[in-house]
């Protein structure tokens, strides 16, 4: 009796032993943790990227992008075209009424070889030249001494040598003559020879005069010209207000009187 007690109480503590057990393991295990199913994914379909506020102001704003400057070719100091030059009387013969109102042909003979890139031959060659085109002028329109800009440019450049690659314009400002010169043109200008104040010209200098301007120098202002009216007027150089200032254009004629309003005008000769 006393051993089936004793028997049937360890009986009942291994059961209570076992119901707690159970609890326990029961009351810790973790749940099961459910996993929602991912949404379909469309083939091929791009990532979407987002960007914080910040970041796409740095991204987007172009003002804070480094700025880049346009890179422009430096502008050359000084353009000069490479055009021949001779002087109205090569020999000096300054005697020859043709010569010393030569001014015209020999300007547009200087274009001319200019265009055609053929130089100008020995002092004998450039006065029969010159001599030419005054006689053709004698025969055709009775004289040779002073042709306006449109008849030098009609008469002698269209006329004699047959070239039509020219405009006449006026000129309303140094600029006008800069342009054209930029453009790689080269220019005849008529113009109050006195007023020039070439040192070479004897006395005063010429009222009527005709010069090509060959290039322009932009560190010192100067206009580079082949003057005919001295044998050392090649490369010669003028300030650009005065030679602005001393064209003018006159009449053709003999030596026929000059309006106030005659006008500043250029004859724009191209290639």
């Amino acid at each position: 009796m006393k051993y089936g007690k004793l028997i049937f109480l360890f009986c009942c503590l291994v059961a209570v032993l076992l119901l707690a057990a159970t609890l326990f393991v029961h009351e810790t295990a973790p749940a099961e943790e459910e996993i929602a199913p991912s949404p379909a994914i469309e083939e091929n379909s791009p990532a979407e990227i987002v960007v914080d506020d910040w970041e796409a102001k740095t991204i987007t704003d172009p003002v804070s992008k480094p700025e880049t400057k346009e890179e422009t070719a430096p502008e050359k100091k000084i353009i000069v075209q490479n055009a021949p030059f001779t002087s109205q009387s090569p020999l000096a013969n300054w005697e020859d009424s043709r010569q010393q109102d030569a001014c015209e042909e020999a300007s547009a003979l200087m274009a001319v070889y200019w265009v055609s890139g053929k130089k100008i031959g020995n002092k004998e060659e450039a006065q029969a030249a010159i001599l030419e085109i005054a006689e053709w002028e004698l025969k055709n329109y009775g004289y040779y001494e002073d042709t306006s800009a449109e008849d030098t440019a009609g008469r002698i450049l269209k006329g004699y040598f047959g070239y039509d690659k020219y405009e006449i314009r006026d000129a309303a400002s140094p600029d006008d003559l800069i342009d054209e010169i930029k453009k790689g043109n080269i220019l005849i200008v008529p113009a109050d020879g006195r007023l020039l104040k070439n040192p070479y010209f004897t006395g005063a200098g010429p009222e009527r005069h005709n010069l090509v301007i060959r290039g322009f120098d932009s560190g010192t202002g100067e206009f580079i010209t082949n003057d005919p009216g001295t044998r050392r007027g090649e490369n010669y150089r003028y300030d650009k207000n005065l030679l602005f200032a001393a064209l003018r254009d006159y009449p053709s004629g003999k030596h026929l009187a000059i309006s106030a309003d005659s006008g500043k005008k250029m004859i724009i000769i191209k290639k």
